[in-house]
């Protein structure tokens, strides 16, 4: 049945964070006692019986932003049980924080003890697989709400329901004023990791509704000023879109939330036009104009970015990751946050280990 179809390329994508000025300044031992929470394990075993009793049909693993948490890449295209697929949706509660968001690192194949159980929800700094804090980064949030959607729609558990509606909540709740989401590690709004095109993409895919996936999320459209939502995030997309010299490019990995200016987060990723997470938001602007056809301010961006795109593309058709602010040569930088415009300057460790030059999707240009 295709209703599982579409849940391994969420997993992809999934986990960095949207939240309030009140969370930046907490510290660890706050973090970690304010995603503490309750644990009954007799309730947690009895669910699962349950859902292992009625829930054995032989199905391909969901397709969704988050896979690749859960699964490795050597496993895709092989088939799970439904009953393995809705198991690591029921792992996913576990790991569901309080506030309605999820952390990375978590473990959903994993089949815990009860003292282990209880570490991770009653006290996650003593846990081996620890909770983390809510956040955004590599799909987390709206990955999971993604691939829960997809469960309950096959199973129709209101479990999963209640998770992802909680999820959207949290969703709405992170975002900032100026419309965005950010990566709990870096608090500058983001779009590594497809952090801002993520969110945004998902919220989009909740309003289209298609095939009725969103049905159980439709009166919080309302309840949520969702569209409200989504729209100012598409604002603060087209307003962080980099201009030099009057002519608007690309997008940096992550800007200032007060400037709006692109800013540094590890000292190997600078203030810069980066082409591969404007993929991403260019994927995301022309989905928005098939809901919006008349938004001519994204017809303008999505024109400049192309523009942009094919001036600086490399001689193979490949482009770099980084391109300087001014100048447009790619740029590469080391750990100690030394920028070179020569790519064989890097230590090895930095030359070898991140994607400094990348491929163009066939559907961007």
């Amino acid at each position: 049945m295709s209703f599982f179809k579409n849940l391994l390329s969420v997993f992809k994508n999934v986990f960095g964070i949207g939240s309030s000025e009140k969370k930046k300044d907490n510290d660890k031992g706050d973090e970690k006692e304010s995603i503490a929470k309750k644990f009954d394990y007799d309730e947690v075993i009895t669910r699962r019986k349950r859902l292992i009793t009625k829930h054995k049909i032989i199905r391909s693993i969901p397709n969704t932003g988050i896979s690749g948490i859960i699964f490795s890449r050597h496993t895709e295209g092989a088939q799970y049980s439904q009953y393995q697929i809705v198991m690591i949706a029921d792992s996913m509660l576990h790991y569901q924080n309080p506030d309605g968001g999820w952390g990375k690192d978590g473990h959903y194949r994993i089949n815990f003890s009860e003292e282990e159980w209880t570490k991770i929800y009653e006290n996650p700094s003593e846990a081996k697989y620890q909770r983390r804090e809510s956040d955004f980064d590599n799909g987390c949030t709206w990955g999971h709400l993604q691939y829960l959607s997809h469960v309950y729609k096959a199973t129709k558990e209101e479990i999963f329901s209640e998770s992802a509606r909680k999820a959207l909540r949290f969703i709405v709740e992170s975002q900032h004023e100026n419309g965005s989401w950010e990566n709990k590690n870096h608090r500058h709004i983001t779009y590594n990791d497809d952090v801002m095109s993520g969110v945004l993409g998902t919220i989009l895919d909740i309003l289209n509704n298609k095939r009725g996936l969103y049905n159980f999320l439709q009166d919080l459209v309302s309840e949520l000023k969702l569209e409200e939502v989504y729209m100012r995030g598409i604002q603060c997309v087209l307003d962080t879109q980099i201009e030099t010299d009057g002519v608007k490019g690309v997008w940096a990995q992550q800007h200032d939330h007060k400037t709006l200016k692109p800013t540094w987060a590890r000292s190997y990723e600078m203030p810069a036009y980066v082409s591969r997470e404007s993929f991403g938001v260019i994927r995301l602007l022309r989905n928005h104009l098939k809901r919006y056809p008349k938004d001519l301010r994204v017809f303008a961006s999505i024109d400049a970015a192309l523009d942009f795109l094919r001036k600086v593309r490399l001689p193979d058709g490949r482009f770099a990751r980084y391109y300087h602010l001014e100048n447009l040569r790619p740029i590469f930088a080391n750990r100690d946050g030394t920028i070179t415009y020569d790519i064989d300057d890097l230590l090895p460790e930095r030359r070898n280990g991140y994607g400094w030059i990348v491929e163009c999707p066939p559907d961007i240009l």
